[in-house]
């Protein structure tokens, strides 16, 4: 059975994936050149939106993080933080209200929308790929009008998505041009799939941002948890860690991988959530 993300939607991975997803984009798209498409590539898009569920763990991640920097126990939060809850949050969540997968909010920042990042009308293209049949249905259904065999003039045909039920890892690598790939697998035991596509990437100077669980054994880092690391460092990959409570059978915290052009993203996501949550 595919892996599907809904029970665990908002969660506390889900707040730092989906924080250092818009700082690194953010990045990308002030250097981006107005007249050239933006290409974005993920290779397991799951849906673009979920239900927050009754007793999920989106209460201690983006609910949590929601409420400390709307009712200003964050203090001197960073403008970043604030924009981010602005243009994603924007209100107190409750069960049953919709919250943005990675792929709904890469959307909302290549459209515009009322994120100041990107003027309407800009040119991108979306290439997504999923295993899941229920969830490539959700993403058709949500992206309809973007798709290739629908576009009109109205959204533009320069702004498309295209939706591929299949292998992302493959994928990926024979899509051609990106300007950036995320990453974002079921299980830390995909880590050998996950490094073949950053080595492709890596030699293609493409930059990307991949999400892997740090999975627990005795309270520290199990030994697939620290191979993940340790190779990454190994391989010139840009890689930080990430904790937080509580520890689980299966998960403690994350690693955010990516290329060294997003460093300084990627890091100040993880040093910005840490503060904010008083997380490890």
């Amino acid at each position: 059975m595919a892996y599907d993300h809904s029970d665990k939607i908002g969660n506390q991975g889900d707040l730092v994936k989906h924080y250092a997803l818009y700082l690194c984009l953010k990045k990308l798209f002030e250097k981006h050149p107005a007249d050239t498409p933006f290409v974005y590539a993920e290779s397991h898009a799951g849906r673009a939106e979920y239900v927050l569920p009754e007793g999920g763990g989106w209460k201690n991640g983006i609910g949590a993080f929601s409420e400390f920097v709307r009712t200003g126990i964050a203090g001197a939060a960073s403008s970043n933080l604030g924009e981010f809850d602005e243009i994603f949050i924007g209100r107190e969540l409750k069960t049953g209200m919709k919250y943005l997968g990675s792929t709904g909010i890469a959307f909302r920042l290549l459209r515009g929308g009322n994120s100041p990042l990107r003027q309407h009308g800009q040119r991108f293209i979306m290439k997504l790929w999923e295993q899941s049949l229920p969830a490539v249905e959700d993403l058709i259904r949500y992206y309809h009008p973007w798709m290739p065999a629908h576009a009109s003039s109205n959204p533009p045909p320069i702004q498309l998505v295209e939706i591929n039920h299949g292998d992302g890892f493959a994928g990926v690598q024979n899509a051609g041009k990106l300007n950036f790939v995320f990453i974002d697998p079921p299980s830390i035991d995909d880590s050998g799939k996950v490094f073949t596509l950053i080595d492709r990437l890596q030699k293609d100077n493409t930059p990307y941002l991949c999400w892997m669980p740090r999975t627990p054994y005795k309270g520290k880092d199990s030994s697939k948890s620290t191979k993940f690391c340790n190779r990454a460092a190994s391989n010139g990959v840009v890689c930080h860690g990430i904790q937080w409570p509580p520890t689980t059978a299966t998960c403690f915290g994350c690693w955010l991988a990516g290329s060294q052009s997003l460093d300084d993203a990627i890091k100040q996501a993880c040093d910005e959530i840490r503060g904010l949550m008083s997380w490890a």
